[in-house]
Formats: structure tokens, C-alpha cells, sequence
């Protein structure tokens, strides 16, 4: 019987992949590993216990960091991305032209780990050998060990990591030494990755790619096998095409409920601010909209303390968790430069892509713009773009400009669509690794 042993990412895309039903017919079993999840094998039960350790120790999350470094480093004349990426690292993501950043960034260089950055960047600079660097960072790091212990007594055929490229599991994998007959599969669940902060390890047999956009991406930094990389789409795409699809009727207005959204970022920039002065210009200025929602960075940490620590500020204001958001329930769209902006260009709904920059922060908003990925969104007139605050306030009044209907060819390069779902388009990658095991 082949086995099958999926690890990390999003539960939710492991539980579809495990219950599909063409295992019965394939002789095939599934198992998965995640955090504060039992596995279905329960000679698996110790290393689940051991997974949230491993997920977020912070000892492998440093060298992860100077294995990252190592890599921005070699590619960097590639892609302004990894320069951005590059000089957060060893610098610090502070501005130099303030007091506050300058003393943040002078404190942030007593950091033991910039020198590790810092020979790191050399090492990759002139491209030495990364074998030779895979061994220096698993010295003295027991938990590769148990990382690798468990992957043999699984005894799995095929192991799929769902991954973003920055995590510990994707470190422990491309640096262990790999056993013989065993694939690898990568499945990359977020659209930035190849772009900006993910660099795919040559243990790695398939990888399972969002879109042509990322496979443009990693041709431009190593040999690219048509047969390793296949574009499968993502759920996020599934999901949105569903709601948005039929839909896509690009007029000056969806809906009177007369309701603002605003969808913040991962990255440390002062949004909360932002979004007390816009509900402040609603309540006292005769504007298009009566109420505003924000929905926070779901995996923003910063955010999430910021807001409980202004709780007082926030008294008449939404606030949305994660969980399902229907961007048709209003009819207007303020985004920062994230992941969900493809989904607010699907919706149709009169929106801006708001980049502002900030006094403190160097990868601010409006810096994030110079990712690659971002490229084609930017050189196109499909939604209106801003980067000044009180621009951005003069559009409430008569309400946020209607969105351009896209190119259809260029936005199925960053947001494709498919007939069929993203755990069966996993089916059919998996099915031609099995025939050649």
C-alpha cells in the first residue's frame, strides 16, 4: 500500500486531500500532521505532539532566516523583491531619516543574529555551496533529527508539505539529507511566495503552483523542469470564483448598503490610525457611506494586540476575524497591497488600492508595490490606486471610483480559474507521481 503523509499549512486543504475517494481505488493511505490536531495514525501521535514545537521553535525559525538571507543574497541582482527582503534583514525595517528609526536600526545591529545575516549574505553573494551551509545550520539541532526519525518511521511514500516557503518545515526538508524513493511534493499556498520570500529546495520533486505568474517567477532564478512545476490554482481562487464570478458587472455601484471595507496587511504599518480618522470623516462629513468595517491581517500578531489595546477607540467600529467575508455586502473597498486584492479585482465592487508610506517603516505599503507580483496590477487601469491619505478621503464623499473590467488573459496569469476543485486537481498531480514510484 502507498502512503501518503501530508504536513503543515492549512487543515483544511489537507482534510479534502485526505478524504479523497480515489485512494480506495489506488490502494492508497493519507495521513496529516498539524498543529493541536490528533493524526489518523496514532503511531504518528508523537510526532504531533512534537509538531507545534518544531512549527514554531524559534531556534530552526533563526536559521530558516539565515538560510533565507543566504538565498536572497545569491539572487541578488534578480528581482528588487528580494533587495527589499534582503535589506529588512540585515538592516532592520526602520528608515534611517527618522530619530526613532535610526535608534531602532543602531539597536538592531547588537543583534547576534546580524552577524549570522551578515556572513550569510557574503556567503551567497559569491554563491558558495549550499550543501556545505545545510550542514552548518543542522549542526547541534536536535530537532531535525526527530524531524527526520519520524519522516522514515512513517513510512510514507510521498510526503506533501502545504507550504508558504518561509516556515520551519520547508527549512527541515530542503536541508535533511532525503531517502531514496521517497518524492517530495510542495503545494505553495499564498500568491507572494516565489516573488518575494520563497525559494523552492531542489529536494522538492513536484511543486503545486498558484498560477503562471509564479512559474515566470522561479524561471528566472533556477532550471525549471516542465515536469516538477504544474500550475494547480489554489482554494482561494476556487472560493472566489464561486462567490464573485457571476457577478463581474463593472458599474459605478453593487449594492445601497452604503457599508466601507477596509482590508488591512501582514506588515507593521499604522493602519489602525487610518481607520479612525476615515470612521471620524464618515461620522462628521456627508459621505457615500454610513459605516465602516475593518478586517486586520488575519495572521498579524502586531495587529491583533494593537487593536485589544485600543479597544476604547473602537467602540462603533467592525471589526472582522477571519472567517467568511462576502465583499459584495459593500459597496465600497479600501485595500492595502495583499493576497485579498485579486479577490476585491474579482468582485467588481467600486474599490482603491490604497499604498501609503509612513515616517518609520521601511516596508511600508507603498514599498510593498515594488514587488514583482504586484507588476501587473500596477501597470494596468483595472482599480485606482492612491497613495496620499487625504486623496484617499476625497473620494468618500461621492463615493470610491467603479473598478475596469481586467484583461481576462493577464488576470488568469495571477488568478486562474478552473473546472474542477483544488482537491482533485491535488488527485490528478499525485496519481502521475504514484505511476512512477
Amino acid at each position: 500500500m502507498k502512503r501518503i503523509l501530508i504536513l503543515g499549512g492549512d487543515i483544511d486543504i489537507a482534510k479534502q486531500i485526505a478524504q479523497l475517494e480515489f485512494a480506495k481505488f489506488n490502494n492508497l493511505s493519507f495521513d496529516y500532521v498539524y498543529p493541536y490536531m490528533n493524526p489518523l495514525d496514532t503511531n504518528l501521535l508523537a510526532f504531533n505532539n512534537k509538531f507545534e514545537e518544531i512549527h514554531n521553535n524559534l531556534k530552526i525559525s533563526t536559521r530558516a532566516s539565515v538560510k533565507f538571507v543566504y538565498c536572497a543574497s545569491k539572487y541578488f541582482f534578480v528581482s528588487k523583491s528580494f533587495r527589499i527582503h534582503l535589506r529588512v534583514m540585515l538592516i532592520g525595517n526602520y528608515k534611517l531619516t527618522s530619530k526613532q528609526g535610526l535608534a531602532l536600526t543602531i539597536r538592531n545591529f547588537f543583534r547576534v543574529k546580524i552577524i549570522l545575516y551578515l556572513l550569510a549574505s557574503v556567503y551567497g553573494f559569491f554563491r558558495l555551496p549550499e550543501k556545505l551551509l545545510n550542514l552548518i545550520l543542522r549542526f547541534n539541532l536536535n530537532q531535525s533529527n526527530i524531524f527526520q526519525n519520524i519522516l522514515k518511521e512513517s513510512n510514507a511514500n510521498i510526503i506533501v508539505l502545504i507550504s508558504s516557503g518561509r516556515d520551519n518545515m520547508h527549512f527541515l526538508m530542503s536541508t535533511l539529507s532525503k531517502r531514496r524513493g521517497i518524492s517530495y511534493v510542495m503545494l505553495i499556498q499564498n500568491w507572494d511566495g516565489p516573488s518575494s520570500k520563497n525559494f523552492i529546495s531542489s529536494k522538492f520533486d513536484y511543486v503545486g503552483l498558484w498560477n503562471e505568474q509564479q512559474l515566470e517567477h522561479l524561471k528566472s532564478l533556477i532550471d525549471i523542469n516542465k515536469e516538477t512545476f504544474k500550475i494547480i490554482g489554489s482554494p482561494t481562487c476556487d472560493k472566489a470564483y464561486s462567490e464573485y464570478d457571476s457577478t463581474r458587472v463593472f458599474k459605478d455601484s453593487i449594492n445601497t448598503s452604503k457599508k466601507l471595507l477596509y482590508i488591512g496587511q501582514r506588515n507593521n504599518y499604522d493602519e489602525l490610525s487610518d481607520v479612525i480618522q476615515i470612521q471620524e470623516f464618515l461620522r462628521t462629513n456627508n459621505c457615500a457611506y454610513s459605516k465602516l468595517a475593518y478586517r486586520p491581517h488575519p495572521n498579524s500578531k502586531m495587529k491583533a494586540k494593537r487593536i485589544e489595546s485600543r479597544r476604547h477607540d473602537f467602540r462603533d467600529l467592525e471589526i472582522l476575524d477571519s472567517g467568511k467575508l462576502n465583499l459584495l455586502d459593500y459597496s465600497g473597498i479600501i485595500c492595502l497591497p495583499t493576497t485579498f486584492l485579486l479577490e476585491v479585482i474579482l468582485s467588481a465592487v467600486p474599490a482603491i488600492l490604497y499604498a501609503p508610506t509612513d515616517n518609520l517603516n521601511f516596508r511600508n505599503p507603498r514599498k510593498m508595490l515594488q514587488y514583482k507580483h504586484f507588476s501587473p496590477i500596477i501597470n494596468s487601469s483595472w482599480i485606482s490606486i492612491t497613495k496620499d491619505f487625504n486623496t484617499l478621503l476625497s473620494y468618500l464623499p461621492e463615493g470610491l471610483p467603479a473598478q475596469n473590467k481586467p484583461d481576462q488573459r493577464i488576470f488568469d496569469t495571477l488568478f486562474p480559474k478552473f473546472s474542477d476543485a483544488y482537491a482533485m486537481r491535488v488527485n490528478n498531480m499525485l496519481e502521475n507521481i504514484i505511476s512512477e514510484l
